[in-house]
């Protein structure tokens, strides 16, 4: 379960259930990404005022995802594509690609 916090509520360790875009449709901050206290800066600089995370008692994930596997699932899905995101359900819909692949690279780091 998710739930929406102000900007001003945001702390060190909480995880974005959903993406930030901006009012040009640019995502700042991919969905599922740990958020630090620069983030917070971000944020208001873009003059977003509300974020959803993922509430504490929701059962998915709740480990930050390493974001060199990020990182690396980021440039994999991005070569794959062969379109250009506009809408911002494209950018959700890659954004989730990207997170279940970084998780999957987690998962593999951690039974080896």
């Amino acid at each position: 379960m998710s739930k929406v916090i102000s900007i001003d509520e945001l702390n060190e360790e909480m995880i974005l259930a959903e993406s930030v875009v901006n009012s040009f449709g640019q995502t700042l901050l991919n969905a599922g990404v740990c958020l630090e206290f620069r983030h917070k800066k971000l944020l208001k600089t873009w003059n977003i005022k509300f974020i959803k995370i993922i509430d504490d008692n929701e059962e998915i994930n709740k480990n930050c995802i390493n974001p060199e596997h990020i990182k690396i699932a980021s440039e994999f899905i991005n070569s794959r594509i062969t379109w250009q995101a506009t809408l911002p359900i494209e950018f959700d819909l890659i954004n989730t690609a990207i997170l279940i692949k970084a998780t999957k690279f987690g998962d593999k780091n951690e039974n080896n």
